[in-house]
């Protein structure tokens, strides 16, 4: 009895998503997301198959409606989004993404920034945005790295990462650790001084089997075939 309670409910929950799916469609229909985002149909199904993946029709008209105000193209791969273990969207963009939004403040003033070596030279002010950084020829494995962005009559956004706590054991941050935490820094500081809320950075994220996770694992993971497609955006 208990089980077939149990495959009742799963039956009423599944046919009450439905219900809740086809009034979605009712409400974001392709014209409707036609006229609201300027994409004609064709590109709108294309999108919903490419950069936002498994999106119900509301989802979809979220993710666009992000796209719109950020003012990055799905089209040209600059944004695109995947869903967390609990179905959350979320809305990604990478280095490239947040530098674009920067360089349209004309008040900006560009980026230094470098990964730092365990043999390295280094010392920051995180307050006077100071860098001393002096590089060997043997540098050893990398440690962190840090990013200064300057924005014309603001306090310059600086970020300093520590590597443990964001090298995601995978893909490129095995084969290219020092370019990977370079990226990633640069990544947090664009976006903080971009003022980007609601977007999240693509390499502070795990892509696995088509689902975004922040976790950092540091076991030997084999990178599946989403994880290469979404650092090579």
């Amino acid at each position: 009895m208990a089980d077939e309670t149990r495959v009742q409910q799963l039956a009423r929950e599944r046919a009450e998503r439905q219900k809740e799916l086809q009034l979605e469609a009712q409400q974001f229909s392709l014209p409707a997301l036609a006229e609201m985002t300027g994409y004609n149909e064709q590109m709108l199904m294309v999108l919903q198959k490419s950069v936002a993946k498994n999106t119900s029709p509301a989802e979809f008209a979220y993710f666009l409606t992000v796209c719109k105000d950020s003012g990055l193209s799905p089209v040209n791969k600059e944004i695109w989004c995947y869903k967390d273990h609990q179905g959350n969207v979320i809305v990604f963009t990478g280095r490239d993404g947040f530098l674009k939004k920067n360089k349209q403040n004309p008040a900006y003033r560009g980026m230094k920034s470098s990964e730092v070596c365990e043999y390295d030279e280094f010392e920051i002010d995180m307050i006077s945005s100071e860098v001393k950084h002096k590089i060997s020829n043997n540098r050893g494995k990398p440690i962190g790295a840090y990013a200064i962005v300057s924005i014309e009559g603001q306090e310059d956004t600086i970020v300093y990462l520590d590597f443990a706590e964001f090298n995601l054991g995978q893909a490129k941050w095995k084969t290219a650790p020092k370019m990977m935490i370079k990226k990633c820094a640069q990544s947090h500081a664009l976006k903080e001084a971009a003022g980007m809320s609601g977007i999240q950075a693509e390499e502070s994220a795990h892509i696995r089997n088509g689902v975004a996770t922040f976790d950092v694992e540091h076991e030997e993971i084999k990178a599946p075939d989403s994880d290469k497609k979404a650092e090579e955006r």
